[in-house]
């Protein structure tokens, strides 16, 4: 079974550092970026490992799986950032839509209810309707739908005879029937928004972190050294290819639904393998490298914050008639928006989950003082 020491964490944390900046980058139109949107993809690979290893350790130690649990501290990781953020929105519409039309309230509205149901993806996938700077909120929706989903499936699978082979083969089978399904339902640009906000066609990327975690987790990766080294070396070729790809991969471009959103996913777990069975000393220290780890802690409040920030309070023709453009454009405003993110994670979300853990540690307290007279 795979743990999770210091050294593993921050290791992890800067994959997420690498995933938001990826995106931001590529929403700022910064040359060199244009398959930025892949950092999404990063996301969604790490997101399937964390949540299938916690699932799967939970089992693994108890023999159950507390899914209230797990829904409740989801909620409290995810809700309060993205309450506060639509609360400003729909509190003060002008700061951050510079030209608000009397006709684009209602679709703000519409727009913030779709963020805060987790159907974005959805609304995208269809066009329901404009959502500006909240469209951003669709991969939020995709995660959510996973989170909910995907528990009750692995926990049905665990329970049946011969879990282990049957549950690979099974996500193993999600994922090619996932990125099979992309590319044939591909027709250009009129499939374009269907293929790429539907949970279906973007299944692969999270159950190759599933399988992968799963592997790890039943210790099914050999540790010899032939193994180690043959990982290290993939790990290195992924990396190379992720750069190649977030550099040229097109958002509307044929391969990149045919064949490269899996192979950008595959690279993905890949360097998680690398990292979390057989870390060499170099990767770990890129991705540790200060300040990188710290932003992909409090990566989710600036992949929240960021699209409101450049393309609202501070987007491109508000820089412009401050006589800002270019990098220094860019620079405030991804500066403004670690900030902005940075205070949500030490102001509103750390402090709520904290609450939460001494909440639990009461209530087991509670049962541990009713136990002790009878068993003495």
């Amino acid at each position: 079974m795979f743990s999770s020491n210091s050294a593993h964490v921050d290791s992890l944390d800067g994959v997420r550092g690498v995933a938001v900046l990826a995106v931001m980058l590529y929403h700022a139109h910064v040359a060199g970026f244009r398959g930025g949107f892949l950092g999404v993809d990063i996301f969604f690979v790490l997101s399937g490992f964390l949540i299938t290893g916690l699932l799967s350790r939970e089992w693994d130690r108890t023999g159950r799986v507390d899914l209230k649990r797990f829904y409740l501290r989801r909620a409290l990781r995810l809700l309060p950032a993205l309450l506060a953020l639509l609360f400003l929105a729909l509190a003060f519409p002008r700061v951050f839509t510079p030209r608000l039309e009397d006709g684009q309230s209602p679709r703000l509205w519409l727009a913030a209810l779709a963020s805060i149901s987790y159907a974005s993806n959805w609304v995208r996938a269809f066009h329901v309707t404009d959502m500006g700077y909240l469209q951003h909120t669709w991969s939020l929706g995709i995660e959510e739908q996973f989170y909910t989903l995907w528990p009750l499936g692995l926990l049905a699978l665990l329970r049946t005879r011969r879990c282990r082979r049957w549950t690979i083969v099974i996500v193993g089978a999600g994922i090619a029937g996932s990125t099979v399904l992309r590319a044939v339902r591909w027709e250009g640009r009129p499939s374009l928004l269907r293929e790429y906000y539907s949970l279906e066609t973007r299944l692969d990327s999270l159950l190759i972190g599933c399988l992968l975690a799963l592997l790890l987790s039943w210790d099914l990766v050999p540790r010899t050294g032939r193994w180690v080294t043959a990982i290290r070396l993939a790990a290195l070729g992924s990396v190379a290819a992720l750069a190649i790809m977030i550099n040229r991969a097109e958002y509307a471009g044929p391969a990149t639904y045919h064949w490269l959103m899996f192979t950008a996913a595959l690279c993905v777990g890949i360097v998680l393998l690398h990292l979390v069975h057989s870390p060499s000393p170099a990767m770990v220290a890129a991705l540790t490298v200060p300040g990188l780890a710290w932003l992909g802690r409090i990566s989710y409040g600036v992949y929240l914050w960021h699209s409101p920030i450049q393309s609202g309070v501070l987007g491109e023709e508000r820089m412009l008639r401050l006589g800002l453009s270019g990098p220094p454009r860019v620079a405030i405003q991804f500066a403004v928006t670690i900030a902005v993110a940075a205070a949500s994670f030490y102001l509103l979300e750390q402090p709520i989950l904290r609450a939460n853990a001494k909440r639990r540690e009461r209530i087991a307290a509670a049962h541990t003082l009713r136990r002790t007279p009878r068993e003495e």
